[in-house]
């Protein structure tokens, strides 16, 4: 009725465009991050996760291997070509002795994953769907694997870095993981299963059983991102009621 309101009016619409379009304020966004032990079938299910948004026409999710491209890693900063063979034989060489070199290495990683957290829960906000094939989880349960002799963490700090959504773990015999890849042996299967769970224990984490077949592990994590979707669902319903 005024020219005051039509200039409230119509920004109002541009903002409920812009919302629409970069989805914000729909909850359309979502983190993932898929953690377990070399042979666990992590890969498999990352692709077969992958090719559901492919196959449904939405956008595809960004993915993510441990952290983003844009956060160096140390071997790419100092340009050490062993740690690149070390990828098919994570254990051969035995964690740092030098208390200066762990110093930095723990520093380093501490600023990595809470730049990755910030930068996943940015993207999840406006509505992106983001995947991590491993996460900050993985260090905390595998820390001789990145030279850092291995520590427990407390819960808090577990809780600052892992990721503000689904971090799940895939949770296969350490027997049938050795048999598929065989870069660990039964016994740092079993002492890395253990750490897992402790650790997706004590952050709140969802533990999906990976001894199943693949269509079955599946169908868990199908399920765990809808239960995801339909609790935010419910709460927009509660809240409008």
């Amino acid at each position: 009725t005024t020219g005051l309101s039509a200039v409230s009016w119509f920004f109002k619409l541009l903002r409920m465009a812009v919302s629409s379009r970069l989805g914000i304020g729909f909850d359309s966004g979502i983190a993932l991050s898929l953690s377990g032990m070399d042979g666990s079938g992590k890969t498999t299910q990352f692709e077969r996760m992958l090719s559901w948004y492919k196959k449904s026409g939405t956008s595809p999710p960004r993915t993510i291997h441990f952290l983003p491209s844009w956060i160096p890693l140390p071997h790419q900063i100092f340009k050490r070509t062993k740690t690149i063979s070390n990828y098919t034989a994570p254990y051969s060489e035995p964690p740092t002795r030098s208390g200066l070199s762990r110093a930095v290495r723990m520093v380093w990683y501490a600023l990595a994953f809470a730049l990755c957290k910030l930068y996943v829960s940015s993207l999840a906000r406006i509505g992106k769907v983001v995947f991590l094939d491993r996460s900050f989880v993985d260090l905390a349960a595998d820390m001789d694997r990145v030279k850092i002799p291995h520590m427990n963490l407390s819960q808090k700090v577990l809780n600052f870095f892992s990721l503000n959504g689904l971090n799940i773990y895939l949770d296969a015999s350490p027997k049938d993981a050795v048999a598929r890849k065989g870069e660990l042996s039964i016994d740092r299967a079993l002492l890395l299963q253990s750490r897992y769970i402790d650790i997706f224990d004590k952050i709140g984490g969802n533990r999906v059983n990976g001894d199943l077949s693949k269509d079955q592990v599946s169908a868990q994590l199908l399920d765990l991102i809808d239960r995801q979707y339909r609790k935010r669902i419910q709460a927009k319903v509660a809240k409008g009621k």
